[in-house]
């Protein structure tokens, strides 16, 4: 059974399954001592990666990705956030935001949700106003992401499940 590590992940922006492996190999006790607190925690097989809601989460710029072992979900140069199956890079779902001005993400701990920034001003989110407060969003590898509240409720997913192409709006109006 592998040792379920949590591990949080600064320093390197894309958080890798083969990088956690190597942590779950040399043992928890070492590989919790290496790790950076960031908001970003994934197991050591990688099958969840967890993106807290919170004011330590660092905002994602351009090229920012985290990924499970079956899809990826990306911060792409034209400003749009697209979650793609790692084993025919096929995009899944996006907030179709691509060439509209949007520099960041923010994984915002006052709105609990996914925030889409132009500049210093919000452009969109993603799940609705307080969808998850105080929870997170959680990249899984059922091919879904999905927003969690505390409580370990879906308040919103991307319906991407067995990475299926998903007809979820990606970006509502801020």
């Amino acid at each position: 059974m592998p040792i379920s590590v949590d591990t949080a992940v600064e320093a390197e922006p894309k958080v890798r399954a083969s990088a956690l492996r190597r942590m779950a190999r040399i043992g928890a006790p070492v590989a919790v001592a290496l790790a950076l607190t960031a908001g970003v925690t994934a197991s050591a097989n990688a099958a969840v990666v967890k993106i807290n809601f919170a004011t330590s989460t660092p905002d994602w710029s351009f090229g920012h990705s985290v990924s499970s072992a079956s899809v990826r979900l990306q911060f792409q140069s034209d400003g749009n956030l697209v979650l793609v199956n790692r084993a025919n890079g096929a995009a899944l779902w996006a907030t179709n935001t691509a060439n509209q001005g949007v520099t960041r993400v923010s994984f915002s701990a006052s709105q609990g949700t996914i925030v889409l920034y132009r500049g210093s001003t919000p452009y969109c989110l993603v799940g609705g106003h307080n969808a998850a407060m105080g929870g997170s969003a959680w990249v899984q590898d059922d091919g879904n992401l999905v927003l969690y509240t505390p409580a370990h409720v879906a308040v919103w997913a991307t319906n991407t499940v067995n990475e299926v192409k998903s007809n979820q709006s990606g970006c509502a109006g801020y």
